[in-house]
């Protein structure tokens, strides 16, 4: 077992060092991206993204062209997302939400100095602030199935197409990521969604939408392609079967 375990290792750090190859031979050819990565870095301190899920965040929204995304978490991917929207010419609002007043105080004084950026017009075209809504919101814990979950109480009603996942924060209480969910359950269109690490949200997921949810080795990121109002109500029997397909596989 302790063999096994260390070849997975070995393996994950492998693919690891191909993501992290692919991230730098896109970004040479992407300067403006490139560019706007390193100034977030420099300016934020968040955690943030590896350069890699940067790249591949930045990729999924240019492919779905959402008008609308709702971004749970805001930070650093808040630009990265408004970057891949200007490109595509099509976006109408990136809804950004936080629970924590004194980050969102620190967001906005950020955002304001990216847009007064002499690069602006480079990284977000013609587009202005107004693209970016940064809501402050107290979250609550809520239900769905089998599953309990966090999610932000003051959620504009817009018809969002992408979700961005990297909030609220976790407890031990709510260990999901319920907006997802909430979106779902009035969308007309399919939803595609974009997971930083959060497992146990994955794991729900998965159990909900079976093949539509990708992650790789060397990923720490999860994506979710056309996720449906139909998908989270499927029957018990479906819901039992793709949580078997995932110990199976575990």
């Amino acid at each position: 077992m302790r063999f096994y375990r260390k070849l997975v290792q070995k393996y994950h750090k492998y693919c690891r060092r191909n993501t992290d190859k692919a991230a730098r031979s896109y970004l040479r050819k992407n300067k403006d991206l490139n560019d706007l990565i390193s100034e977030v870095n420099k300016r934020s301190d968040s955690v943030g993204l590896s350069n890699f899920e940067y790249v591949r965040l930045y990729q999924m929204v240019r492919d779905v062209k959402p008008e609308y995304v709702l971004e749970c978490g805001t930070g650093k991917s808040t630009f990265i997302i408004a970057h891949a929207m200007s490109k595509n010419g099509n976006g109408k609002k990136l809804v950004t939400m936080e629970e924590s007043e004194e980050w969102a105080k620190k967001q906005t004084e950020l955002l304001a100095k990216m847009f007064g950026h002499k690069k602006a017009n480079d990284w977000f075209q013609s587009m202005t602030e107004n693209l970016i809504e940064l809501v402050r919101s107290s979250t609550n814990i809520e239900r769905h199935r089998v599953w309990a979950g966090s999610c932000y109480n003051t959620v504009i009603n817009f018809p969002y197409t992408f979700i961005m996942v990297d909030g609220p924060a976790l407890t031990e209480e709510c260990f999901v990521n319920i907006d997802l969910i909430n979106v779902l359950k009035t969308s007309e269109n399919p939803v595609f969604a974009w997971i930083d690490g959060r497992w146990p949200t994955v794991t729900m997921c998965r159990a909900l939408f079976g093949n539509k949810v990708i992650s790789k080795l060397g990923w720490t990121h999860t994506e979710i392609y056309g996720a449906t109002r139909e998908d989270i109500f499927r029957k018990k029997k479906f819901i039992r079967k793709e949580m078997f397909h995932m110990v199976k596989g575990a």
